[in-house]
């Protein structure tokens, strides 16, 4: 069986390999169909991004299409596909661009996934020309009942927040992401980092109007007399940060695996700012401190916050916060790898150790006739 994957950003990587290497196992055919995406860092036909995709296809042994080139009508079998292939906020560029629409959903088992919180913008486009939509857990889904901000427009598309999020075709998988993130050792030596040391993960805001350096500088020195060493993670299409604000480990990529998560495997603490990482902070069972920097009302996955696994500090009360506070916010957490983690994790997430054999399960369960 040939297996797709509608490819238009190099970031679907840690979506798409560990489901590549499934497919594999099962000896199916796999094809990455490429497109431009009108957000050159995300595009992977750039000859900076289609460098690093070619290691991966060598590896995979993944052919490629380009999409310009081909009768996406004509295609037959089993497709995958992030947010139903809409990049970005769905302005009408993303949604004339999106490969879903030129597909005969005839002739093929559609899989949209999901990269962050992204669908939320984009579900209603592409829900009814999927077969699928999968999420990491109902809770995904059901929070969206909470979100009832009228109708949005994001570039000339409108968005109506108070459309329903339910459909029989969302299915609870878990998250390809998630899969195969490599040991310990392997870490320390990708990353050349001493076992010995104690690492704080800090993913720096993608938002900083509501902050300044000097602001983030005072949560380093808290960290440091913590004990902490700092790995500052962005991600490329961040804006570049001052030298003084990078820690003294830093990292900037978004790529397989996917490298915020392999730090938090090695790390004690994490550090997020208004971020739906909390969800990978759970699963990777490490205590997280949110240090606000989105003032937006409507927050993502709150049914994780729990404060012993993870504190959320207001953009107001964490600039300038003294060291004894810090100190008592951080000791008052669960330490890594806590049982307490495993409960939450069996109660919003998911308990089976690899997603993509889950997904390929389900299909084959459901579309018998395709896998023979």
């Amino acid at each position: 069986m040939k297996v797709y994957y509608l490819f238009s950003s190099i970031t679907f990587l840690q979506f798409y390999i560990p489901l590549v290497i499934e497919s594999s196992k099962r000896g199916h055919k796999n094809i990455f169909i490429l497109r431009k995406n009108y957000k050159e860092y995300a595009n992977p036909l750039n000859e900076n991004n289609f460098k690093i995709l070619e290691k991966y296809l060598n590896k995979y042994e993944i052919k490629i299409k380009i999409a310009e080139q081909i009768d996406l009508s004509k295609i037959k079998g089993l497709v995958f596909l992030i947010d139903g292939d809409i990049y970005g906020p769905p302005r009408k560029q993303g949604l004339d661009e999106s490969l879903l629409f030129k597909l005969d959903q005839e002739k093929v088992v559609t899989m949209s996934m999901t990269e962050h919180m992204n669908f939320w913008a984009v579900y209603h486009h592409f829900i009814n020309q999927v077969n699928y939509a999968s999420f990491t857990s109902k809770y995904t889904i059901n929070q969206m009942d909470n979100f009832n901000s009228g109708k949005i427009d994001l570039g000339g598309v409108s968005v109506d927040t108070n459309k329903t999020y339910k459909s029989v075709k969302n299915v609870f998988l878990g998250n390809t992401k998630l899969d195969n993130i490599p040991t310990k050792d392997e870490i320390y030596k990708k990353f050349k980092l001493n076992s010995n040391e104690k690492y704080c993960l800090l993913l720096f805001p993608k938002i900083r109007i509501n902050f300044n350096n000097k602001d983030m500088l005072n949560i380093y020195s808290h960290l440091r007399k913590l004990g902490f060493k700092i790995i500052v993670k962005t991600r490329p299409k961040d804006t570049s940060i001052d030298d003084n604000l990078r820690g003294d480990y830093f990292v900037s990529s978004d790529i397989y695996p996917n490298e915020s998560l392999e730090l938090m495997k090695i790390s004690d603490l994490c550090i997020i700012s208004s971020s739906s990482a909390n969800e990978e902070t759970i699963y990777s069972k490490i205590p997280c401190i949110d240090i606000i920097s989105d003032l937006r009302i409507w927050e993502r996955n709150q049914y994780l916050l729990d404060d012993r696994t993870y504190k959320r500090i207001e953009n107001d009360k964490w600039k300038n916060i003294s060291f004894g506070l810090f100190k008592e916010i951080y000791e008052n957490l669960e330490k890594k790898d806590s049982v307490y983690f495993s409960k939450i994790i069996e109660t919003y997430l998911f308990t089976h150790s690899n997603s993509s054999e889950k997904i390929f399960d389900f299909l084959k369960e459901k579309h018998k006739k395709l896998f023979e």
